[in-house]
């Protein structure tokens, strides 16, 4: 205390010399200025104690209301974090939004934390209920209602594709969906892709499906091929026309050129089809 009265007087002393020493003033008696200095002092510390006294009071009062009710804002966390948690379907969960949590809600204080839960039959994306129940002091029970935005990287066509075309490089690439507005089934890898084609025209954007696609056909019908057997060491080879479409493995009808009959054979690849001897 000593040490912090010196140090005021030293500063009332400084004060004092910078505004009354070079001339004489009415107001320059030493005694007069200190006792002045100390009343404007004690305003001041009156003052402040005024306001810092209010302020903890408010403070009190708002922990005080805050302690009797459950913070709508824990709820809305807990909410958000119980969603995130729960739904690891495919896709990246980019949001959590809470449609409507009514701010007049005074839901008592929950003591032993809120349990979460999900009512039966909600989907795992797009709009679905959180159950948030309380059980002691005095159970309560809110249903919240949440929207999901998540998205998934697919493929999709990069420009219009015309029915009967075969998957090129540059006729596909990645876009960001989300899975609750995807088909059944959608490719995510390029690989997936490998040898089909389109099954009816393909707007620029829209996303590949096995219901667009179908393996590529290997034999059109009209066209020319290899027909040929094989027995042992011994294959035989003679032309033949295509009677109808077929992608691998499918049993088509094709003309032999040679003696004018219809075989059956097993498409093995472009322009080749295989019968039995």
């Amino acid at each position: 205390m000593q040490n912090a009265y010196s140090m005021l007087v030293s500063v009332f002393r400084r004060n004092w010399q910078e505004k009354c020493i070079g001339g004489a003033k009415s107001d320059c008696n030493w005694g007069t200025w200190m006792t002045r200095q100390f009343s404007i002092l004690s305003l001041q510390l009156v003052v402040a104690l005024i306001f810092t006294a209010n302020g903890l009071a408010v403070a009190r009062s708002a922990d005080a209301v805050e302690g009797g009710y459950q913070p709508l804002a824990a709820i809305h966390e807990a909410v958000s974090r119980f969603v995130r948690k729960r739904f690891q379907g495919p896709g990246v969960v980019d949001g959590v939004i809470i449609e409507h949590l009514d701010p007049r809600l005074r839901l008592t204080a929950c003591a032993g934390g809120v349990q979460l839960f999900l009512p039966p039959g909600q989907p795992s994306a797009g709009r679905l209920t959180v159950g948030v129940r309380c059980r002691a002091p005095k159970p309560w029970r809110l249903y919240v209602p949440v929207r999901v935005t998540r998205h998934i990287e697919v493929l999709i066509a990069a420009r219009p594709l015309p029915r009967g075309i075969a998957l090129s490089a540059d006729a596909i690439r990645h876009g960001r969906r989300d899975p609750a507005e995807l088909p059944g089934a959608w490719y995510t890898e390029r690989s997936q892709l490998l040898g089909l084609e389109t099954r009816r025209a393909i707007r620029a954007g829209e996303v590949l499906s096995p219901q667009l696609l179908s393996s590529a056909r290997l034999i059109r019908r009209g066209q020319e091929l290899v027909l040929f057997a094989t027995s042992g060491s011994m294959t035989v080879t003679v032309k033949g026309k295509a009677l109808e479409d077929g992608v691998e493995g499918d049993i088509v009808r094709v003309r032999n050129l040679s003696s004018d009959r219809v075989v059956e054979g097993r498409v093995v690849g472009t322009d080749k089809v295989q019968v039995s001897l």
